[in-house]
């Protein structure tokens, strides 16, 4: 079920106004190999993990999306400004390669985000609002498959049963605490155990030989995910295990 987590992954790309599809340098490589580049990555997500960890006062789960917005660009730039020496290296080994500062921050951006999805849980309610964002939605929906109302009645039901088996999983062994392959193995049992308990109402829209078929099951595995991501109590469990495959 691995095209599901990929697929939930891809949102992540739309839950930051800094995201944007990474350039190639000298060839192809990617721009990460900008000297430099990972290790800020790592320093920026830690300071923005200490400032949000220490922040017992904002309740970011009730923010609404514009909130949540301007606080993250608030963090990001005092965190910035804090090691601006060492992001004006970066932009300055990123000119040599051709990259415009704004391109370089958005990298960062992107990589912090991501970054900080993986590492900080305290980071994931705040993330989750972001993936909520008007921004965010017409980057998700820009990437997802198109499907039909009597297709998504079908598929509804399903989405918001697995949503409710993972937050009863997250309550007896929290799933930020997990490793990636536990989280993976977790998803990957819940799912085929829904796709195949659930067989009668996929059969409402889909014929047995559909059901069958593989390349269909990952594309109605992408679609559960697109209908999990829009639902908020699930929306931090997909962040999380889509952080878990973006960049690997």
């Amino acid at each position: 079920m691995k095209h599901l987590l990929l697929f939930c992954g891809l949102g992540l790309l739309g839950f930051s106004n800094t995201a944007k599809a990474a350039p190639h340098l000298n060839g192809g490589a990617p721009v990460d190999t900008i000297t430099g580049h990972a290790r800020l990555v790592r320093q920026l997500s830690q300071e923005l993990c200490t400032k949000l960890s220490n922040d017992h006062t904002t309740k970011f789960a009730d923010l609404t999306t514009d909130q949540a917005m301007q606080l993250t660009q608030q963090l990001f730039t005092e965190v910035m400004q804090r090691d601006s020496v060492a992001v004006l290296a970066m932009m300055a080994k990123g000119a040599q390669q051709n990259l415009q500062p704004q391109q370089v921050g958005q990298l960062l951006g992107h990589d912090v985000v991501i970054s900080l999805s993986k590492t900080c849980p305290a980071s994931l309610p705040l993330l989750t609002r972001l993936s909520q964002t008007e921004q965010a939605q017409q980057a998700i929906a820009a990437k997802q498959p198109t499907f039909s109302e009597p297709e998504k009645k079908a598929l509804q039901p399903l989405a918001t049963h697995l949503c409710a088996q993972l937050a009863l999983a997250d309550a007896k062994s929290p799933l930020a605490k997990q490793t990636p392959a536990q989280r993976n193995e977790l998803l990957v049992s819940l799912m085929k155990k829904e796709l195949t308990t659930g067989r009668s109402q996929l059969l409402r829209y889909y014929s047995a030989a559909q059901i069958a078929d593989q390349t269909r099951m990952k594309e109605i595995g992408e679609k559960m995910g697109i209908l999990m991501l829009a639902q908020k109590d699930c929306a931090s469990y997909i962040l999380l295990l889509g952080a878990d495959h973006v960049g690997n």
